[in-house]
């Protein structure tokens, strides 16, 4: 009788074992997250966790459905638990559990690092750093300002993928563009790009080709960033955007061939602030215009001054108003 007992004490708690292994409740989800997230477990106050963690327990409330939304949200989501898994139980030596590596999470100024994480796994293959480079940052508004000439000036012109990291009074939003930001009459984007609403819940993700429109310069055309049938939107002055961040996610020489054009277009800018210009402009309308416009010519006293030219020319010399100057120093022009 005392064995009978016994076995069906053991039974009954291999049947309730079983029905609990089979259901994925609140705790063993957050033993699922936080196990992956290795050194940045998040606070479980932190809103973009709580969302996280909501997406997780729309799929189901069992082991399944987590796993299925691991590879249909997050496929990487379980890459650090696995390098330390596979270090915990192999039979090759390897390093401790604190050296073995786990992939870098980015240090963003406006989000956390448990969301640059989720990001990091749920985003296209497409966006991850090539091998020994990581995500660099392009333009900031924490550290630059909010300006649309200072987010022109630093993003345009890189030619490879970017994530913008975009917080505006309707919520968190992630952007990636498969091709390089620009002034566009129409969307633009290839079959990578993507926009993912992280607050508030429910997340909600778009994907899709020209779907991303930006235009913050031509006038015939409506001004503005948004994404086609989602809830980014707004205007060019960037009033409605409370913080920003954009980061290149190509490899170093997508990276050195922007730093390069962006010291051309200073050299442009530094030998087009003085233009020489023959005969007398004292009494030209042009110059009229020109002052008017922030440009100072200068007086024929100080002509009178510059040494003559061959043929006894005088050279006449326009330089930048302090006005000018400011545009440009805003522009991150000079």
């Amino acid at each position: 009788m005392k064995g009978d007992a016994i076995t069906c004490s053991m039974q009954a708690n291999r049947a309730e074992s079983d029905a609990q292994s089979r259901r994925c409740g609140p705790r063993e989800e957050r033993f699922f997250l936080r196990g992956s997230l290795v050194e940045c477990a998040p606070d479980d106050s932190e809103e973009i966790y709580g969302n996280v963690l909501q997406h997780l327990q729309s799929f189901g409330a069992d082991w399944n459905a987590a796993v299925e939304w691991k590879h249909c949200e997050a496929a990487r989501a379980a890459d650090p638990l696995q390098l330390r898994f596979h270090a915990a139980f192999s039979t090759i030596p390897v390093p401790p559990l604190s050296k073995i590596p786990v992939p870098s999470i980015p240090r963003s100024h406006i989000v956390s690092p448990f969301c640059m994480f989720f990001l990091r796994a749920s985003i296209p293959p497409a966006y991850l750093p090539p091998q020994n480079y990581e995500w660099s940052i392009l333009y900031s508004s924490v550290t630059s300002g909010m300006s649309t000439s200072r987010f022109e000036s630093c993003v345009f012109g890189y030619k490879s993928r970017t994530l913008a990291l975009i917080r505006t009074a309707r919520g968190l939003f992630a952007v990636g563009a498969d091709q390089e930001w620009r002034h566009s009459m129409s969307p633009f984007g290839g079959p990578d790009a993507f926009c993912v609403r992280l607050a508030p819940a429910p997340i909600v993700r778009h994907a899709g080709a020209a779907s991303l429109f930006c235009n913050l310069k031509l006038r015939a055309s409506k001004m503005g960033i948004s994404w086609k049938g989602g809830d980014l939107d707004f205007d060019k002055d960037l009033s409605q955007v409370l913080e920003m961040e954009v980061w290149a996610c190509g490899g170093s020489k997508h990276l050195e061939e922007h730093a390069k054009l962006k010291v051309w277009q200073k050299n442009q800018t530094e030998r087009l602030k003085k233009v020489p210009l023959p005969g007398n402009w004292d009494d030209n309308a042009d110059k009229t215009i020109l002052e008017m416009a922030g440009f100072q010519v200068m007086s024929v006293l100080e002509r009178a001054q510059q040494r003559p030219e061959a043929g006894g020319a005088q050279r006449v010399e326009i330089t930048r108003a302090p006005i000018i100057e400011r545009i440009e120093d805003d522009m991150g022009m000079r």
